[in-house]
């Protein structure tokens, strides 16, 4: 399975999948964890993208400027009893690249490294 970034503006939804077959999830908010089955991050969904990046970040995010992701990560980072995991990315935005990122918290015995 190949890496897919893509985002709907129709539905407003931004997804991001690391090439990894997806065997569960886990909506946290707007967001949806997708696990691999060996509890692995496979993907990262995001519903409702424009609005929840906006207010996440506290710039404004519109639909173009989601048309507009040049790259995207996904990083899992270990903090004792939980892990973040976070999405970053590039957009451009009025003529400039911008870097974002958004995260959730889940308990570390959800995630596997």
């Amino acid at each position: 399975m190949e890496r897919k970034l893509s985002y709907d503006s129709e539905q407003d939804i931004l997804y991001l999948n690391e090439g990894r077959i997806v065997q569960d999830s886990l909506e946290i908010g707007n967001m949806y964890i997708e696990f691999s089955a060996d509890n692995k991050v496979a993907g990262v969904e995001v519903l409702n993208a424009s609005e929840f990046i906006s207010d996440f970040t506290g710039e404004e995010f519109s639909k173009e400027t989601l048309g507009n992701i040049l790259d995207a990560e996904i990083k899992v980072i270990r903090s004792g009893d939980f892990v973040v995991i976070t999405l970053q990315f590039v957009a451009e935005k009025e003529g400039q690249k911008v870097k974002e990122s958004i995260g959730v918290n889940v308990p570390s015995q959800t995630v596997t490294a």
